[in-house]
């Protein structure tokens, strides 16, 4: 096909790729606009392959290089990739500034809809079904989360829920060691000590992948079993994301400590949401409410009560409820 006509094709198609995709960014979802796009992008598609085949030697001479340099891959080819790639990545676990740009195009589409996804976990057990649905807020990124039950009386029973790097030990810092302050207060509760002393999984004893998944990044709702004859219960949540920096918990903010001030990921502590106690007996909602936070460095298994010094790491949940869908089978 010719170069000039290509050319020209590109060009227009180009140009209406731009205008319906600012009219997607800022207009709510309209459904010509839509198909005209992605039409146009399929087209474009084709068009793109035959300036391929028109111009694929002075291609691959741009991504050569200079000929004096026969295995020298020009900069800008390489430059492209790693930004290419790196936008995929951020894209891919909802990073900013992406994140803040597609809340920008919400907040322009005037678009209050919750998007949730469902996880189901423990479908293996025939007890009393459980949901939790988490109405996340504005995490800086994806957070690690873990969610179990407990008696009333205080004891530890199972998870409902935990994520998947740390269920499996690929949640570490920057020298490969694991994490305790991730979620140290569920940890400590569940009470399995690993060969180290830690009470985070390890490889040689996984959470089951019945009860884990990779951290959702948008709203979503979790079904589950229980496996517990226990009449009434109370279910805990708790949430934690690496890198959330404020004034008072900084890298150096505990210079004495290891595990805080170490190359690790630690930010603000883990933020810790609970029910009430509430009775089996009966369907019903139950919503969490915030309890406290953990040690920032996961020394303890302690809530604490004082959140003075949290600060970003309060956005990132809205809302958590826990219902009960039907009677508890004995």
């Amino acid at each position: 096909m010719k170069r000039s006509f290509v050319s020209q094709l590109i060009a227009v198609l180009f140009f209406v790729l731009g205008i319906t995709g600012i009219l997607m960014y800022i207009n709510p979802f309209n459904k010509a606009t839509t198909v005209l796009h992605i039409t146009t992008g399929f087209l474009f598609i084709i068009g793109i392959g035959f300036h391929l085949m028109n111009n694929l030697k002075a291609l691959f001479s741009y991504i050569k290089g200079p000929k004096k340099k026969a295995n020298y891959l020009n900069p800008a080819f390489i430059s492209m990739t790693i930004g290419v790639l790196l936008l995929v990545g951020i894209s891919k676990f909802d990073l900013p500034p992406l994140k803040q740009l597609y809340a920008l195009g919400e907040h322009f589409q005037g678009n209050s809809e919750v998007h949730y996804k469902l996880f189901q976990t423990n479908a293996e057990l025939e007890g009393q079904a459980i949901g939790v649905e988490v109405l996340m807020g504005e995490p800086s990124h994806t957070p690690t989360l873990a969610i179990w039950v407990e008696d009333a009386q205080g004891n530890y029973l199972q998870d409902l829920y935990v994520s998947q790097k740390l269920a499996q030990e690929k949640f570490i810092n920057f020298k490969h060691k694991r994490r305790p302050e991730a979620l140290p207060v569920w940890s400590h509760r569940r009470a399995v000590e690993a060969a180290d002393g830690l009470f985070v999984p390890d490889q040689e004893n996984p959470i089951a992948d019945g009860m884990t998944g990779a951290t959702p990044t948008t709203s979503w709702i979790l079904q589950s079993q229980l496996d517990s004859s226990a009449d009434s219960i109370r279910v805990f949540m708790e949430i934690n994301q690496s890198f959330d920096w404020n004034a008072f918990y900084h890298p150096e903010a505990f210079p004495d400590d290891p595990v805080y001030s170490g190359p690790g990921k630690v930010g603000q502590p883990a933020l810790i949401y609970s029910t009430k106690v509430f009775s089996l007996q009966e369907a019903g909602i139950e919503k969490m409410q915030l309890i406290g936070r953990a040690h920032h460095s996961g020394q303890d298994g302690e809530i604490r009560t004082d959140l003075a010094q949290m600060t970003t790491a309060l956005n990132m949940v809205d809302r958590v409820l826990v219902e009960v869908p039907g009677h508890y089978l004995h």
